[in-house]
């Protein structure tokens, strides 16, 4: 217990430096209004149990069925973005910092890539269907990409865009039932905050045992 207080009173302070300026745990019964979102005749979905489930693309963008949702943030420099996502079957899922137009993209049922504005930072074998971690971070021109915390991902870009935005986008081969995909939770904050995430996260974790019930079968990580 001693050792467990010490590292709280190290940590704290440096957890509290990194200031979250986005957060979205999908409480409540519907998207909240900071999300960008398709019409509804677009895409079928659900938020429940603190998860967004897509499970209809009904919009055609030949020959797939795609939709995505976006949120705005104030604009970061440097930065972390945690989003804790993931699916069962289904063609397409990625998570975007918007301004830099870096993403993790789960493609073709094959990969992970991720990419900087067209170059690709690493690829890494197709992990099983379940939710998982995806981390992309920027520090000076320099980012890095992890997928449950180990770094499979970097490289260095041009002069610098301030990220803005997230946004998550869903596909599939043809129009019409989908996935299901999940998206979690996400979180956004100013970097360098390298213990901002183990301390927070473990408080989130905490919290979401206490009101969530298991995940159904290949729902883990």
């Amino acid at each position: 217990m001693k050792v467990v207080l010490w590292l709280l009173a190290v940590l704290w302070p440096m957890a509290a430096s990194g200031q979250t300026v986005f957060f979205d745990d999908f409480e409540g019964n519907a998207l909240l209004p900071h999300w960008l979102q398709p019409p509804p005749s677009h895409w079928e979905h659900n938020v429940s149990n603190s998860m967004l489930t897509v499970t209809g693309l009904f919009y055609s963008v030949p020959p797939y069925g795609f939709a995505a949702i976006s949120a705005a943030y104030a604009p970061q420099a440097d930065f972390r973005v945690d989003a804790w996502m993931g699916w069962e079957r289904g063609e397409s899922l990625l998570v975007t910092v918007l301004g830099p137009s870096a993403s993790i993209s789960y493609s073709d049922g094959v990969v992970l890539v991720a990419e900087v504005d067209g170059q690709v930072a690493g690829v890494l074998p197709l992990p099983s269907p379940g939710v998982h971690q995806f981390t992309i971070t920027r520090t000076g021109t320099q980012f890095e990409f992890f997928f449950n915390g180990l770094l499979f991902g970097s490289v260095a870009s041009g002069p610098t865009t301030p990220a803005e935005g997230v946004a998550f986008g869903f596909s599939e081969w043809s129009p019409g039932a989908a996935g299901p995909f999940y998206v979690d939770r996400v979180r956004v904050i100013p970097a360098p905050a390298v213990f901002a995430i183990p301390v927070l996260g473990l408080a989130c974790l905490g919290r979401r045992r206490q009101r969530s019930p298991p995940l159904p079968p290949g729902r883990g990580s």
